[in-house]
C-alpha cells in the first residue's frame, strides 16, 4: 500500500505533466537527492545552451511575436504579429531560424522540469520496484518501474489509454504528453503530441530530438506547423542541426488562408534545414518539397534556388500572389543558394557563403546527411504513439 505522503508526492508528477511547463524551474529545492539534483542541472544546462548566439542573436530588439507563414514572398502580408512583418525574405531567415529553434529550447526546460519533478515524486518509493496507483481525485492512472533516483520509467494514463510518459535511463531522457488530453481545457490550445528525447554524455556534448506532430489549425495562423522535428547534436563548441516543419496549405499563396482552406499535395509543403553553427557565425541549407514526395536522397536539388525549376506552378502562383513576372520570381528566387551564413548580431543572410571568411570551424564542418531526414510523405504523415504499458 502506498503511504499518504507516496500518494501525494506521486500526483505532483501527475501536476507537472497538466502544466506542461515550458521554463525552467528557478525555486528547485537543494534539500533532494544529490543524484536527482544533478541530473536536474545537466538537463537545464542543456537548455541554457541550446543553440549558441550565432543562431539566437540576429541584432534585431528582442520580440515575444510568434511567427506566421513560411511564405516564400519578397514580403509578408501579415502585419499582425508576424516577426517576417516589412521585411523581404532573404532578411528573415534569421528570425525564422530563431523563432523555430527556440521551440526546441523550451522543450528541453520542459524536459528538465517534469524529469526533475517525476524523480523527486518517485522519492518515496523504494529501488527496484514498480507498481500502480490510481488517483481518485480526476481518475489517473500511474504506473511506475524504479530502478533508482534517475533510472526510471513513468506511465499516466486516463481511461486505460496513455496521456504521458517519463523515462530516464543512464543519460537518456524522453518524455511524451497528448496536449489533446492535457490541453482539453485550454482555448488557445493546438493540441497535438509531443514527443522530447534528451542523450546527454555532458553539459557540451549531447544530442536532443524534439517533434510535435497532429498540431491543430491555428486560427490566427493557420500556416503554422502541423507537424515539426527540432534534431540538435553538440559536441563542444561546435552545434549540428536538422530541422523539418509541414504546414497543408503553405504553398497557397493566392487568397486568404484560413483553418478551412483544405490541404492538398499541391499545396502542402515541408520545409528542412540543415545547420551548423558555433558562437560566431551559422552555416545553413534549406530545401522545401511538396509532401507527396517520396525521397529525399535529392533533396540538394530542391533549394530555393531551385523552387521554380522543381514547381513551376508555385512559381506562377507565388508571381501571381507577389505581383511580380513569374521570371522576376525565378531569377530572385535563383539567387538564393545554399549554404548561406549568418552572423551573431547581423539580421543579414549571406547566401552562397559557407562563413569561411568569419569562421573556419563552421566552414569545415560537414552538414549532417540530408538522408537523415524522413521524407515528406512519411514527415507529413508522422504520428506520435504513447505505449500503453511500461
Amino acid at each position: 500500500m502506498f503511504s499518504t505522503k507516496t500518494k501525494t508526492m506521486l500526483l505532483v508528477a501527475i501536476i507537472s505533466l497538466l502544466h506542461v511547463a515550458c521554463a525552467p524551474n528557478k525555486n528547485d529545492s537543494t534539500e533532494n537527492d544529490p543524484a536527482i539534483e544533478a541530473m536536474s542541472s545537466q538537463l537545464r544546462s542543456v537548455g541554457d545552451e541550446f543553440l549558441p548566439a550565432s543562431v539566437y542573436e540576429d541584432g534585431r530588439a528582442s520580440t515575444s511575436a510568434k511567427i506566421s507563414a513560411n511564405k516564400l514572398a519578397t514580403n509578408s502580408n501579415n502585419q499582425n504579429n508576424d516577426i517576417c512583418a516589412g521585411v523581404d525574405f532573404i532578411e528573415c531567415q534569421p528570425r525564422l531560424i530563431r523563432a523555430y529553434l527556440q521551440m526546441g529550447r523550451e522543450s528541453v526546460y520542459t524536459t528538465q522540469r517534469i524529469v526533475s519533478d517525476v524523480a523527486r515524486s518517485l522519492s518515496g518509493v523504494s529501488n527496484n520496484t514498480s507498481g500502480e496507483f490510481r488517483s481518485t481525485e480526476n481518475g489517473y492512472s500511474i504506473a511506475y518501474n524504479k530502478r533508482s533516483s534517475t533510472d526510471f520509467d513513468f506511465l499516466i494514463l486516463e481511461n486505460n489509454v496513455s496521456i504521458g510518459r517519463v523515462s530516464a535511463q543512464n543519460g537518456n531522457y524522453n518524455v511524451q504528453f497528448d496536449l489533446n488530453v492535457l490541453d482539453k481545457n485550454k482555448a488557445d490550445s493546438n493540441g497535438g503530441m509531443v514527443d522530447i528525447q534528451v542523450k546527454l554524455t555532458d553539459s557540451t556534448h549531447w544530442e536532443s530530438q524534439i517533434t510535435f506532430s497532429g498540431l491543430k489549425c491555428n486560427v490566427n495562423k493557420p500556416d503554422d506547423p502541423e507537424t515539426a522535428r527540432i534534431f540538435v547534436v553538440r559536441k563542444g563548441d561546435l552545434w549540428t542541426a536538422q530541422s523539418g516543419f509541414y504546414n497543408g496549405i503553405g504553398a497557397q499563396y493566392n487568397g486568404t488562408k484560413s483553418c478551412s482552406t483544405p490541404a492538398s499535395d499541391a499545396t502542402g509543403v515541408v520545409i528542412y534545414t540543415n545547420l551548423v553553427a558555433d558562437r560566431t557565425a551559422a552555416k545553413a541549407a534549406m530545401y522545401l518539397m511538396r509532401r507527396n514526395e517520396h525521397s529525399v536522397a535529392q533533396l540538394q536539388n530542391f533549394g530555393i534556388n531551385n523552387y521554380c525549376q522543381n514547381y513551376p506552378d508555385l512559381c506562377q502562383s507565388l508571381a501571381t500572389a507577389s505581383g511580380q513576372s513569374t521570371q522576376a520570381v525565378a531569377a530572385f528566387l535563383g539567387a538564393l543558394q545554399n549554404p548561406y551564413c549568418v552572423h551573431r548580431g547581423n539580421a543579414q543572410v549571406f547566401w552562397n557563403s559557407d562563413c569561411s571568411n568569419v569562421s573556419a570551424a563552421v566552414a569545415q564542418e560537414p552538414l549532417l546527411p540530408n538522408t537523415s531526414f524522413l521524407s515528406p510523405y512519411d514527415f507529413y504523415r508522422l504520428n506520435i504513439v504513447i505505449p500503453n504499458q511500461l
